[in-house]
This record gives C-alpha cells, sequence and structure tokens, in this order.
C-alpha cells in the first residue's frame, strides 16, 4: 500500500503544470469537452487544463519538449484510462501575494491533496490501492493570471488502467 512519503510519479506521467495567461486564454478558447447533461465527459478530447473539472478522467501524456503543459488528453471514465480528478483546491494565499517558490507550492498541494483524497475515494489514503499526482501553478501563471489552482489527481497505484469512476470506490 503507498503511503503519504511515497507520492510517485507513474511511467510517462508528464510534469503537468499551469503556465502563463495568454497561453491558457488561448486553450480554454480554443478547446471545451463534449459533455452530458451530468457534466461527464463523454468523447475524448484535449481539454485546457482551466476546463477541467473534479470526476474529469484523463490519460499520461508523452513526455512533453518542456515541463509546461495547458492541457490534458480527457477521456470518458468509463472509457480505460490512467487518471482521475479527484479535487480542485484553491491556494490560499492573497491576490497580490508573490509565488512563494516551487518547494513551497508543492508542500501545500501535497498536504491539500491528501487531505481530500478520502472525501473522494471513500477511504483513507493508506488504506487505498491509488496513489495521487498534483497540477500545481508556476510562477508565471501565479504572477501574470493569478494562478492559485491545484489539481488532485489519483491513478493506479500499481499503474493499471483504471475502469469507471473512482468516486465513493473504497478502493
Amino acid at each position: 500500500m503507498p503511503h503519504l512519503g511515497t507520492v510517485r510519479a507513474p511511467r510517462r506521467r508528464s510534469a503537468l503544470m499551469l503556465s502563463s495567461a495568454l497561453a491558457l486564454l488561448l486553450v480554454s478558447a480554443c478547446f471545451g469537452p463534449e459533455r452530458d447533461a451530468a457534466g461527464q465527459v463523454i468523447e475524448a478530447s484535449t481539454i485546457g487544463v482551466f476546463d477541467a473539472r473534479v470526476g474529469d478522467c484523463f490519460d499520461d501524456e508523452p513526455a512533453p519538449a518542456s515541463a509546461v503543459s495547458t492541457t490534458l488528453p480527457v477521456v470518458p471514465c468509463t472509457d480505460p484510462h490512467d487518471n482521475e480528478i479527484y479535487a480542485i483546491v484553491e491556494h490560499p494565499a492573497a491576490a497580490d501575494a508573490p509565488y512563494p517558490g516551487g518547494a513551497a507550492v508543492q508542500r501545500f498541494a501535497q498536504d491539500a491533496c491528501y487531505e481530500a483524497f478520502s472525501g473522494f475515494v471513500g477511504i483513507p489514503y493508506q488504506e487505498s490501492r491509488f496513489a495521487f499526482g498534483m497540477l500545481t501553478p508556476l510562477s508565471d501563471g501565479w504572477e501574470r493570471a493569478g494562478d492559485r489552482e491545484v489539481l488532485c489527481f489519483l491513478y493506479d497505484f500499481q499503474l493499471e488502467k483504471l475502469a469507471g469512476s473512482t468516486r465513493n470506490s473504497r478502493r
């Protein structure tokens, strides 16, 4: 079983992170997933990270040319997939606060994602077969666009594809 000190990055796990305001605005304007009345993705597509919602499922991407990605390859959760977003958490820093540094943002994200885990899956993290990762803001997005969002996602600790949503799965 995984434990808090062992949040590992699975194969092909991209260093997906949020980026500058211009890129995010362009991506959001160009992409939008097709969703059903309940808000679930019904067709595979590429979306901007700010279009992501709790419960969205996505696949790993090949490693990007840079460490910055503004998109996610979402798929219906009924299809086999690598990850599921289980929380979107806002960093509590004031709008005019300077970027606290990558390590501080990562510490906040790890703590916030850990706290949110059991509320989505239905059991404590230490008892689960899932591990978690985070998508965090970079200094450019923090300073220029006021980006404070952290996307928490889970994946199978053994790197098996997920089938269906993990919400309240108690696995």
